[in-house]
C-alpha cells in the first residue's frame, strides 16, 4: 500500500463537507467532530431506534451518551433547557439528518484545534489504524515521532507523507515541488485545525504566510 494513498484519502477527507462543517463547528467550540472510524474510543453513532415520544425523556436522561446529546442538540438548534416533549419532533428530526455512516466523539468545548483529528482520519480511511489510547496521536507526538511514525530524510520527502510544523500542527503532504529555478523545493498539504478557514482545503508555498519549504528546520 503506498503512501501516496494517504494522500488521495487526505483529498476525500477534504472535499467531504460533513466532515469539514464539524471540523469548524469544533473550533467554534461545538465540542464534538464527526468521523468514520469506528475504533475511536468513546465514539457514538447515529440512534438507530429513535424513541416514542411518552418514553423520551427517560431514554434521553438515561439511554442518550454525552455526544449524541450534544450532536442532537446542534443540529435541532436547541440547549440542554430546552429538551421537553414539546421539542420531541425537532430532536427526532435532527436524528434523521445525521448522516448515515458517521459517529460523533465528544471532546469538549475546551479543545478547538483538529489537525491531528484530520490526520487521524486521513489515515484511517487510507487503511492505516494509528490509534494512541483511542485517540489519534496529537500534533506533538507525530512530531516526536512518536509510536508507529518516523522521521521522513528530507531528500525522500514525498505525497502521502506527513508534514510537522514545529510540534504544534500537521497536515497531510499532497505535492512535492523539486528543482524549480527561482524557488526553493516546496511541497503543498491538506489539513484542519488552521483557525477559522481552509478546513480541508489544498495550502501550497505562497508569500502571505503558508511557508511549505522543505528545508525548513520547523517542519519535519
Amino acid at each position: 500500500m503506498g503512501i501516496s494513498k494517504i494522500a488521495s484519502a487526505a483529498e476525500e477527507l477534504g472535499n467531504d463537507n460533513n466532515m469539514m462543517k464539524s471540523y469548524k463547528g469544533f473550533y467554534n467550540n461545538k465540542g464534538y467532530v464527526l468521523t468514520k472510524n469506528s475504533f475511536l474510543k468513546d465514539r457514538s453513532s447515529k440512534v438507530s431506534n429513535f424513541p416514542v415520544r411518552k418514553n423520551f425523556l427517560r431514554e434521553w436522561k438515561n439511554s442518550f451518551t454525552a455526544a449524541q446529546k450534544t450532536y442532537l442538540l446542534d443540529l435541532a438548534d436547541l440547549n440542554d433547557q430546552q429538551v421537553t416533549l414539546m421539542n420531541y419532533e425537532k430532536i427526532k428530526n435532527a436524528n434523521n439528518k445525521w448522516p448515515n455512516g458517521y459517529y460523533v466523539v465528544n471532546y469538549g468545548k475546551d479543545a478547538i484545534w483538529a489537525c491531528n483529528l484530520f490526520v487521524g482520519e486521513a489515515l484511517f480511511m487510507a487503511g492505516y489504524k494509528q490509534i494512541n489510547g483511542g485517540k489519534y496521536y496529537s500534533a506533538k507526538q507525530i512530531w516526536n515521532a512518536d509510536g508507529p511514525f518516523k522521521i521522513v530524510d528530507k531528500k525522500h520527502v514525498e505525497r502521502g507523507d506527513i508534514a510537522a510544523f514545529g510540534g504544534i500542527h500537521v497536515e497531510i503532504v499532497t505535492k512535492v515541488n523539486r528543482g524549480q529555478k527561482l524557488f526553493d523545493d516546496d511541497f503543498c498539504s491538506r489539513g484542519a485545525g488552521r483557525g477559522s478557514s481552509d478546513f480541508g482545503t489544498e495550502r501550497c508555498e505562497g508569500i502571505f504566510g503558508n511557508k511549505r519549504e522543505i528545508d525548513n528546520k520547523n517542519i519535519r
